[in-house]
Parts: C-alpha cells; structure tokens; sequence
C-alpha cells in the first residue's frame, strides 16, 4: 500500500504537475518509497534518466503503472480532473477542453458522461482560439454561436463531473 505522501508524489509526477527534477529529488530523499515498492519498480525509477524528455517520460509511465495498480483509472481520473478545473476557472479554453474531454470518453474514459461527445459534435465547426486571426470578425461571430449556445450546459457538466470525481477521490 502506498502512503498518502508517496501516492501524490506519483501522481502528481505521472500527469505532469510535479518537474522531474523535483520528484527525481523527492525520489532520492524518500524513505518509505523503497519499502513500499517491490525492489524492481524502485529500481526502474532510480535508473531514470531524469535530465531527458525520455527517461522522464519512462518514469512517468512506471509512476502511472505503479499506482493504476493500486487504484485503477486514478491517473486518468487526475487528468480529468486537470482539465475540468482548467474549464470552470478559464485557464483551458472552454471548447478546447471539451474537446479534450470528448477525445477521452472516445479513448476509453467511460467515466465521463457522453453529454460531452454531444456538446463537441454540437460545436465541431467552431474554430479554436489559435485559429481566430485568419478568421473574418464577423463570420467569426457567426462561428462562435454554437458555443455560445451550449456554453452554460457545458459548464453545467464540467461543474458535475468535477463535483462527482473530487467526490470519488476523497473516498478512496
């Protein structure tokens, strides 16, 4: 079983939240982590790479594979959790993150509601905000109505599963 400590060291390592250098120092500076790991998933860590994108991400693989063990479905819980906070404070762009969120519902997620497929194929044509400057100001106005039409359903949701998944997580 893992430790609070070390399973959010993990986790936050796994989705990209915690630096690998920061949790190559954690890592290192653990005491509990040998003894809670079998000696060869230590020692995967301990032999990562942490000063390359690869071994970081070999780590990060064996960090999500160490604690889906424990908890199946908790990394992919945590990154959609990222993105649903993201969308209710604005730092992820609303039709971006539901995008984000239709793709993992059709990538396996089954937790997340269907509504969200709907809502992205309801708003399919609207442009991303990296697309807006090649747009007509007008004919962009017209192009942002579906969202604009969806947008309280949408935050409705996101507001939902975010309360249902904090929910879940802090039963555990």
């Amino acid at each position: 079983m893992l430790s609070e400590d070390t399973h959010r060291h993990l986790l936050a390592f796994a989705i990209d939240e915690l630096p690998g250098a920061e949790f190559e120092a954690w890592l290192y500076a653990s005491s509990e982590l040998e003894e809670s790991l079998s000696p060869d998933d230590y020692l995967a860590l301990l032999a990562a790479d942490f000063r390359t994108p690869e071994g970081i991400r070999e780590a990060q693989g064996t960090a999500e594979r160490l604690l889906e063990a424990f908890d199946p479905w908790c990394v992919a819980r945590a990154r959609v959790i990222l993105v649903l906070r993201g969308m209710l404070n604005g730092r992820v762009n609303l039709l971006v993150g539901l995008r984000e969120l239709a793709h993992m519902h059709h990538a396996g997620y089954a937790f997340i509601p269907v509504e969200f497929a709907g809502y992205e194929g309801e708003t399919d044509t609207v442009p991303e905000p990296s697309q807006y400057a090649s747009w007509e100001p007008q004919a962009l106005e017209r192009a942002l109505q579906p969202l604009y039409l969806y947008r309280e359903g949408i935050l409705e949701a996101t507001g939902e599963l975010l309360r249902t998944l904090e929910g879940q997580r802090r039963a555990t």
